[in-house]
């Protein structure tokens, strides 16, 4: 009997650790996504590194940092967060196809940019005009890719 009731104890105490953890998480990722939306998009970058330390598998903190990376010197590592971001819930955000469209622009992967501003069109119907805008860079973008231009670049002084 006694042992029953120590393993209830510890039960009771692991749930109630557990949800005090994941509090702490929740309001760490709130602070993160205030700093971003003020524009310390450095300091909330800290904040979604730690946290995707402690939860690797998080798609809302993968997309986060894959957002927050876009928004600095370091953009052309925000793919690999967006797309796991993207395997762990594609749903995870209404504009995750955008920003993976957007990653694989930075990377010239005009093709696989393509489908996600084609597939972000067809969920946010107000934003055709910026996903199509978007379409048109990855044609030209391709376009001067497969048919490069030999010039001179001179300075005038």
């Amino acid at each position: 009997m006694q042992k029953a009731k120590l393993f209830l104890l510890f039960i009771v105490l692991l749930a109630t650790c557990g949800q005090g953890w994941a509090q702490l998480n929740k309001s760490k990722l709130d602070q993160a996504d205030k700093l971003f939306s003020k524009g310390d998009v450095d300091e909330a970058l800290r904040l979604y590194l730690q946290l995707e330390k402690e939860q690797p598998d998080d798609a809302r903190i993968q997309f986060r940092l894959g957002v927050a990376h876009l928004s600095t010197f370091t953009k052309f590592t925000a793919l690999p967060y967006l797309e796991k971001a993207y395997t762990a819930n594609p749903e995870v955000d209404a504009d995750l196809h955008y920003y993976l469209g957007t990653a694989h622009q930075l990377h010239s992967h005009f093709n696989r940019a393509k489908r996600h501003f084609e597939e972000y069109k067809k969920k946010n119907k107000r934003f055709t005009a910026i996903a199509n805008h978007k379409i048109k860079e990855c044609e030209l973008g391709d376009s001067l890719m497969r048919n490069p231009v030999l010039c001179v670049i001179k300075v005038l002084e």
